[in-house]
């Protein structure tokens, strides 16, 4: 496999960066798919190229900024440095809703009583799929039954453990940031390791559940990553990932001016074969599941119709493209409904053989 370790260091416009030419999975060499691009969100310097493999269809960044350099664009941009509270008019209602799909759906059965007092609006709204997949995706689709202890990389400030850990989770999260890692502490008085899983020294067959929300696509060597996780897994042990989806409506319509491609932060994009085989090669030899799903479309095609008018993708849309978005947001929503590949993320979900030691 190639390894981005092994190509020397040279400068992208002031931008430590490394030559990656061969693919990840499969060492095929990759060709251009999108050249000259620039970062959308915050301007940091440097030309950009995203090569596709011929044989497996692996996006990935080239040049690619070093590990040292990709720590510094995190700390300038990252939602998880902040706590930001969502207030809304219907806030009442969607927490009756989470809590009907929490108890029905997903077995959590402390909240039955919640459930029981609910209106019949709430209960009607759990019905329709894009709740039960916005409330699926705020869990990690984990249900009660594999209630146990939980490892979240890339935890960030920790809403989503402290969350886990009133639904009765035991849980720990790696976060090498230091400045989110110090939220999650302090503010939610969770257990935070400040450092990569590789370097964490986690005992081998130790967690039942581990996450990776939108990690794997801003780490280097995603492969030995996944690698990790399977070791820290304990026998039955279940893996849940979300990165973006290459086979998306979004990026099937936008091209180089879709959001998630993301240069200079996004190193490795996936499709549905290049996700089994990376987990496949991580170990996760047989119980191997990949969806799309398309309950971040919001996420994802505003700022894209952005870098489409004005090349950024912090711009404010105007009239027109806020009813583009709308309908084409339905539109991956119901397409993905027959169509499991044209949701906007890529949904992998794996298991630890029991068999193994």
């Amino acid at each position: 496999m190639a390894d981005m370790k092994a190509h020397a260091v040279r400068l992208n416009e002031g931008i430590q960066v490394q030559e990656a030419q061969s693919c990840l999975l499969c060492n095929n060499e990759g060709v251009p798919l999108y050249q000259d691009l620039r970062d959308r969100l915050i301007d940091v310097p440097g030309v950009w190229t995203f090569l596709r493999c011929p044989a497996c269809g692996l996006l990935w960044l080239n040049p690619c900024p070093t590990e040292d350099e990709a720590r510094n664009l995190y700390t300038r941009m990252y939602c998880t440095h902040t706590l930001k509270e969502e207030k809304s008019r219907f806030a009442a209602l969607r927490t009756k809703i989470e809590n009907v799909i929490l108890a029905k759906r997903y077995g959590y059965n402390d909240l039955l009583t919640a459930v029981q007092s609910s209106r019949w609006e709430s209960k009607a709204f759990s019905l329709l799929v894009p709740f039960k997949e916005i409330v699926g995706a705020n869990i990690m689709w984990l249900d009660q039954r594999s209630q146990g202890k939980l490892l979240d990389i890339g935890c960030g400030n920790g809403r989503f453990l402290a969350q886990m850990r009133e639904l009765g989770w035991d849980v720990l999260g790696i976060e090498p940031d230091p400045i989110a890692a110090s939220i999650a502490i302090k503010h939610f008085k969770l257990q935070v390791i400040v450092k990569k899983l590789e370097e964490a020294n986690i005992p081998e067959n130790s967690f039942y559940a581990i996450t990776l929300r939108h990690v794997l696509e801003h780490v280097h060597e995603p492969v030995n990553l996944l690698r990790e996780c399977y070791k820290v897994l304990a026998p039955g042990g279940i893996l849940v990932v979300l990165t973006p989806s290459t086979d998306s409506l979004g990026h099937k319509i936008f091209k180089q001016e879709w959001s998630e491609l993301d240069p200079p932060r996004h190193l490795y994009l996936f499709n549905h074969k290049t996700l089994i085989n990376a987990a496949k090669l991580a170990g996760f030899s047989s119980s191997v599941k990949v969806r799309s799903t398309a309950r971040a479309a919001k996420e994802t095609w505003s700022p894209s119709i952005s870098i489409h008018r004005t090349g950024k993708a912090t711009a404010k849309s105007g009239f027109i493209s806020k009813a583009r978005f709308v309908f084409w947001a339905l539109e991956e929503i119901l397409r993905s409904l027959m169509d499991l590949q044209c949701g906007e993320e890529l949904l992998l979900i794996a298991s630890k053989e029991q068999s193994d030691d």
